[in-house]
């Protein structure tokens, strides 16, 4: 038989929040001759800290070997890198409140087995913890879209939809901030519980808000180089490789999808200190997740190191250089645009060069998969 919560989602939280100062809502969500637990309880909290480590530590490991991709071999740090570095400062902030709220607090415990004193500082981890997933996914977004302006620069138009999902972004990050640290009337209240005294949002209509927001406009950031790819005059193999690296994306939006299903899902058990496991674990996944595949585009000329190693492909790399600088250039034309794309090479290395500047001609390389597309663009 299934218990009816006695409260749910916020209203609980508040409630327990001065428990202390009435027993007898301690016990209010305990089931019948369950007995409170302060001191071994059962938890969830080695699931989110476990996970929330090791994806964090995946993230570290990306970063890194990004950093070092962009100082060593392509020496082209950028504003993208730097908003990398961000997204990962969020993720390892939203480990360590994570932590603390397991540890310190008991997050992850049934209701009942929480000390009605943590209620206010649980609340609180999870309030920060969902502020810096927003300045998270804003960094990652922003790093991608970056990469985006640097490899298709000649598109005039594609350039400024990407500083317009800068803009939306920007502004939809900035505004659900800014619910989460003011909800309540008085502000006082948003962070110092009072049962009798709160007029506050309800937070669970924001996460599913923030969640569709970001749903929409992930499937509009991933999808907005495919076509562009497409019209790229390269060997099959290799336009499918391309692809597939600006595709990784949809890891992204199948992990949001998920953590809107969950927060629908738990947002109406009344143990919500051990149903919130589900989505503190998803957030951890989807944030990281996200800073992973924005990386993996700018980490080819690793993976062909590695692989040149491996296999001792040197020599060949050797010929096909040479081979290379033999070979005349492909006209590639596009029409609708003063700048045009004027050649393309194709190698061993890969590349992108797009022009700067007004009146004259200029080369800026990014490595992608085994393409080498040399832009040589004249701006008016």
């Amino acid at each position: 038989m299934t218990m009816e919560p006695l409260f749910t989602g916020r209203d609980l939280y508040h409630l327990i929040s001065r428990a202390d100062e009435k027993p007898d809502l301690a016990l209010a969500g305990a089931p019948p001759g369950v007995t409170p637990n302060f001191i071994d309880p059962p938890s969830r909290g080695i699931e989110m800290v476990s996970v929330s480590i090791t994806m964090t530590l995946l993230t570290l490991f990306a970063i890194v070997a990004r950093v070092y991709t962009k100082m060593f071999i392509t020496k082209g740090f950028d504003w993208g890198d730097y908003f990398a570095i961000g997204a990962l400062i969020t993720a390892v902030a939203r480990t360590v409140i994570n932590c603390m709220a397991v540890y310190i607090w008991g997050l992850g415990r049934h209701v009942w087995d929480v000390p009605p004193s943590n209620f206010a500082s649980i609340r609180n981890c999870q309030f920060i913890m969902d502020m810096v997933y927003l300045a998270g996914i804003m960094f990652a977004k922003f790093s991608i879209l970056i990469l985006y302006v640097k490899v298709f620069h000649i598109r005039r138009n594609f350039r400024w939809l990407c500083y317009f999902m800068m803009f939306i972004t920007f502004a939809y990050c900035t505004a659900f901030f800014f619910i989460y640290a003011f909800d309540c009337k008085p502000v006082y209240y948003n962070w110092h519980f009072d049962p009798l005294h709160y007029d506050c949002i309800d937070i669970t209509q924001i996460k599913m808000a923030v969640g569709a927001v970001n749903i929409l406009t992930d499937l509009i950031i991933v999808i907005m180089p495919l076509p562009l790819v497409m019209q790229l005059q390269l060997a099959k193999a290799q336009k499918i490789g391309l692809l597939l690296v600006f595709s990784t994306g949809f890891f992204i939006l199948v992990t949001t999808i998920v953590r809107e299903i969950i927060v629908v899902r738990t947002s109406k058990e009344f143990d919500q200190p051990w149903t919130v496991a589900d989505e503190v674990i998803w957030l951890t996944v989807e944030l990281n997740v996200g800073i992973v595949c924005i990386t993996m585009p700018v980490l080819s000329p690793i993976w062909r190191k590695a692989v040149a190693s491996q296999l001792g492909l040197s020599y060949l790399r050797n010929l096909l250089s040479s081979m290379r600088s033999t070979r005349g250039q492909s006209k590639i034309s596009e029409s609708g645009y003063s700048g045009g794309l004027d050649s393309a090479k194709m190698g061993w290395n890969s590349g992108v060069s797009a022009g700067h500047g007004p009146n004259s001609i200029h080369s800026d390389q990014i490595d992608l998969m085994e393409i080498r597309v040399k832009r040589e663009v004249s701006q008016v």
